[in-house]
């Protein structure tokens, strides 16, 4: 479908754009036709006198919208060309999967998708902390799991998790960990629906510091409590 352009109609109806932040409406609704499938992957965008016109902006507005989407790959510039549309599910920046959750069509899939990536990629942190924790660390994560347990409903259990990602020494791990408990706590359907009751999280994460501080079963404990996760993520949980 290379080349194909598809009507302009295609951006009609999305959202109004509101007159605050224009360049971020203007990204927004070209983000969202684009991971829509409006712009299938080889397919010309607008000019930019087109886009401009279309959402009644200045182009150099258009433009700075266009870069940014480049700069996630969802679309390819070619200077002196058109700009056609890239396949959203090819995009490795993680910012593609922050879009998705916003403005994804399938915006359910994309979060059982990131809960399933929370889930698994737990494994990692666990098993890398289990080489280098020490004794004060223990203390910290046990600390951590008594105020989450002092919380009650609106405790937060993501330090306890960038605290693991620190104990790492890795950070690539430290960032990506950070990255997403940021994402988790800016969208309301992920903020909402934790995975276990406030209950259940502490005596999963009490197990997991036990462990830890014993320097055995670490991975068996984590195993054991992921599987329960993901069976009530396969039950809409």
């Amino acid at each position: 479908m290379s080349g194909q352009r598809p009507d302009h109609d295609a951006l009609e109806g999305r959202r109004p754009l509101r007159r605050v932040r224009v360049a971020d409406q203007v990204f927004d609704a070209l983000a969202e036709s684009l991971l829509a499938g409006d712009f299938p992957p080889g397919a010309s965008l607008p000019s930019e006198r087109a886009l401009a016109d279309q959402f009644d902006v200045s182009r150099l507005l258009v433009r700075q919208a266009l870069h940014r989407l480049a700069d996630l790959g969802l679309i390819k510039v070619r200077q002196g060309g058109a700009t056609t549309a890239a396949d959203p599910t090819q995009c490795d920046h993680p910012g593609v999967g922050v879009l998705a959750l916003r403005f994804g069509p399938q915006r359910a899939d994309a979060v059982r998708a990131l809960r399933e990536r929370q889930i698994a990629g737990g494994l990692s942190i666990m098993l890398l902390a289990a080489r280098r924790v020490t004794p004060a660390d223990v203390e910290i994560l046990s600390g951590i799991v008594d105020a989450f347990e002092s919380g009650g409903d609106e405790a937060d259990s993501s330090a306890f998790w960038t605290t693991l990602a620190d104990i790492t020494r890795n950070p690539f791990f430290q960032r990506e960990t950070r990255y997403w408990s940021r994402v988790i706590r800016e969208h309301d359907l992920l903020r909402q629906r934790p995975h276990l009751a406030p209950a259940q999280r502490v005596l999963g994460l009490r197990h997991l510091v036990r462990a830890l501080a014993e320097g055995e079963g670490v991975l068996e404990a984590y195993a054991q409590m992921a599987s329960v996760l993901l069976d009530r993520l396969d039950d809409g949980g």
